[in-house]
């Protein structure tokens, strides 16, 4: 029915969004992985799982996506985002913004002030120079927050050091988790030509940059 309504002959890439409780979850992907066999799905991608649910489906499938909840307040699926580094899994976080609920204060404030930009835009800067396979899906309503959202991917790699401070200082006792991500970095297969700023029909904004960056305390997007 999806293949009709889009008007394709396979859909590129089939994300299954929710393990169901009454159903074992190797029955689940083992329906994709058919669908796969019969041509009508290319690629395969799970959601909302943890670290075991990874590993039965990585068993059954070529697993090529991970989307779950993950954001600088929110770090429960840590465990599974190490995984898709270790595997060159992409893993794409919802809610990369929490909801647009982060505070406007303490360090993020600071660091957001520091560059004239909004603790929005830090989130999600935080977010690309934490793994090189997470690629955020934040959602936007209007142009003027799709290029905010761009100018993060630009700030970056700029802001490492800072953000290295921030992830320790927002999250204490986290500081042992952030070095085993910087240690495995190394070895994640990068998915850089999806990750946010690099596939907009705009580009990304130059490195030296934070193009439209003039206001604060003001979500950057809508999610």
């Amino acid at each position: 029915a999806s293949i009709k309504r889009l008007g394709v002959d396979a859909i590129q890439l089939y994300q299954l969004h929710a393990p169901d409780p009454e159903i074992p979850y190797a029955e689940s992907v083992g329906a994709l992985a058919e669908l796969q066999r019969e041509g009508k799905i290319q690629h395969i991608g799970i959601s909302n799982v943890d670290s075991m649910q990874l590993e039965v489906a990585s068993d059954i499938v070529e697993v090529v996506s991970v989307q779950n909840r993950f954001s600088i307040s929110d770090r429960d699926s840590l465990e599974v985002l190490l995984a898709c580094e270790r595997h060159g899994i992409a893993f794409l976080p919802w809610f990369p913004l929490a909801s647009g609920g982060l505070v406007d204060d303490g360090p993020l404030a600071s660091i957001a002030a520091a560059h004239e930009a909004t603790v929005y835009q830090i989130a999600l800067a935080w977010l690309l120079a934490r793994s090189p396979v997470i690629v955020p899906i934040p959602g936007t309503a209007s142009l003027a927050h799709l290029e905010e959202n761009v100018a993060a991917a630009a700030a970056s790699a700029r802001l490492v050091a800072g953000l290295r401070v921030l992830t320790e200082r927002c999250s204490p006792g986290t500081a042992e988790a952030s070095s085993t991500v910087a240690r495995r970095r190394s070895t994640a297969t990068s998915t850089g030509s999806n990750r946010l700023g690099r596939l907009t029909t705009h580009g990304s904004a130059p490195s030296n940059s934070w193009p439209g960056v003039t206001t604060r305390g003001t979500p950057a997007v809508s999610v």
